[in-house]
């Protein structure tokens, strides 16, 4: 038996070395590992590496995380969520500037500065229980993600039903009322 051969799932017999060291193979499986190891010096060579690595592996000791890695990693992503907030908030107030909407864009930036004096401008919170801190942290991403899907959503709605059927809409109706006057009767 050549150890490229497949098995009766379909498998190639060298794909099936780790389910092997699992054991985790049907026993015609296993057997036909096993014989592919008899027959073909070469991958009894790779058995005997990936086995070989396997103990090494299990031999090493158990690393702990230390207990304050969880509250760093959740700073550090909040920092990236904000990073990407103002980015992307960035991003639509040139999108509205282009557009010629200036006024639009400074109520945003005066309402972007009252929320941010609001986020930013808040003392320090009483130190909570680190279930609570869990709790809150929690909350906080459900959030976060309601708040994308309902951008998402916001987005899809503009760009696939306002825009092709109430927008373009107005602007056929208003080409016609100037191309012919007399249009404009048609919208009464």
């Amino acid at each position: 038996m050549n150890w490229s051969d497949t098995t009766s799932s379909g498998r190639p017999v060298d794909e099936l070395i780790e389910p092997y060291l699992d054991g985790a193979l049907s026993p015609d499986d296993r057997q036909r590992v096993l014989t592919a190891a008899a027959e073909d010096r070469e991958f009894a060579r790779q058995l005997a590496v990936a086995r070989s690595i396997r103990e090494a592996l299990h031999s090493m000791p158990s690393v702990v995380a230390p207990p304050d890695l969880v509250p760093s990693v959740m700073r550090v992503a909040r920092k990236d969520r904000r990073k990407q907030l103002l980015a992307s908030i960035e991003e639509r107030f040139r999108s509205i500037t282009t557009s010629g909407l200036r006024p639009a864009l400074a109520t945003a930036t005066l309402v972007a500065v009252i929320v941010a004096a609001g986020l930013f401008g808040r003392p320090a919170q009483p130190t909570v229980s680190p279930e609570a801190q869990a709790a809150l942290d929690q909350i906080k991403w459900t959030l976060a993600l309601v708040s994308e899907v309902t951008e998402r959503s916001t987005t899809h709605i503009r760009r696939d039903v306002l825009e092709p059927h109430v927008v373009g809409h107005m602007q056929t109706v208003a080409h016609d009322v100037f191309e012919d006057p007399r249009a404009g009767s048609k919208l009464n």
